[in-house]
C-alpha cells in the first residue's frame, strides 16, 4: 500500500483525533510530508544512479538500442525532481499539492523504470551468452 499525504489525513480524521491535529497546515501534518519526501528524494538518488551506470554499460552494446539514453534521460529528470523536493523541503513548505504532484511524477517515473530494469536484464543476459560462445572453453 502506498502511504501519502491523504491517506495520514484520512486516517487522523477516522481516529477522532481533534481538527487542529489533523489540519494540512499543522506541524504534524508537516512533518510527515516532510518524511514523504524524504523518503521521495532518497528513492530518486539511488534510482537515478542504478540508471545512470546501466547506461553506461549498455553503450557499448550495439543491439542495446536506445535504452541507454532513455536511461540518463531517467536519470536526469530524477536529479531534477529530487533538487525539487528538496527545496520544497528546506522552505518547508506546506501546500500539499505541490508535495504531491512530485511524488506522482515520481511514482510515473518508477514504473517506468522497472520495465527498463527488465529490459536491461535481458541485455545483459544477451551480452554474457555472447561473450561466453566467443570465448573458446580452455582446458588446462
Amino acid at each position: 500500500m502506498q502511504f501519502d499525504i491523504k491517506t495520514a489525513f484520512d486516517f487522523r480524521l477516522r481516529s477522532n483525533i481533534s481538527n487542529s491535529i489533523t489540519s494540512p497546515l499543522s506541524v504534524p501534518f508537516l512533518v510527515v510530508r516532510l518524511r514523504l519526501a524524504a523518503d521521495r528524494m532518497d528513492t530518486c538518488l539511488r534510482k537515478g544512479a542504478d540508471a545512470r551506470k546501466h547506461a553506461i554499460s549498455l553503450g557499448t552494446l550495439d543491439y542495446s538500442g536506445d535504452l541507454a539514453s532513455h536511461l540518463m534521460t531517467f536519470s536526469g529528470k530524477m536529479e531534477k525532481i529530487f533538487g525539487i523536493l528538496q527545496d520544497l523541503t528546506k522552505r518547508k513548505v506546506q501546500e500539499h499539492e505541490l508535495y504531491q504532484k512530485h511524488f506522482n511524477i515520481v511514482d510515473e517515473k518508477l514504473a517506468w523504470y522497472e520495465k527498463a530494469e527488465v529490459r536491461w536484464d535481458c541485455c545483459s543476459v544477451a551480452a554474457s551468452l555472447l561473450l561466453s560462445k566467443s570465448t573458446p572453453n580452455r582446458q588446462i
